[in-house]
């Protein structure tokens, strides 16, 4: 499926943030689902399904994993799976962290969310950003 210009603006704001903020500027270990990126460059499956940014554990501490997502996107049941996957892999993995990017306007909405699945999951213990200021 073509992602639409909007989702590969998130993907790029994504890894530029997860670069800065945790990674310390080092971005060389970046996995980012990018039309860009070598096959080799892409993030490996997590469970059912693969993330837009993922930075493996080797690199830090534990997993980085990052998704995008339009305002549209959000709300919908595999969208709600995709989390539940990424922020259970996150739990099995100390000191990880998960990212979500969505336009400014739907942060709240994706603050939310994520409450909703952690607490559904029972992933209690993964950090989770909810990435604003970003475009719509």
């Amino acid at each position: 499926m073509a992602e639409s210009l909007l989702h590969m603006q998130l993907v790029d704001a994504l890894v530029a943030w997860i670069t800065s903020s945790l990674l310390k500027g080092d971005g060389g270990s970046v996995l980012a689902d990018q039309p860009c990126c070598s096959r080799d460059g892409k993030p490996p499956r997590v469970g059912r399904f693969v993330p837009d940014v993922y930075v493996p554990k080797s690199v830090c501490r534990g997993l980085i994993i990052g998704e995008a997502k339009t305002a549209r996107d959000l709300e919908s049941p595999h969208t709600i799976e995709q989390l539940g996957e990424f922020l259970r892999a996150c739990q099995d993995h100390e000191d990880s962290f998960f990212v979500l990017a969505t336009p400014w306007y739907a942060t709240r909405l994706a603050k939310a969310l994520i409450r909703d699945v952690v607490s559904r999951t029972r992933c209690e213990n993964v950090t989770s950003f909810v990435i604003d200021q970003l475009p719509g």
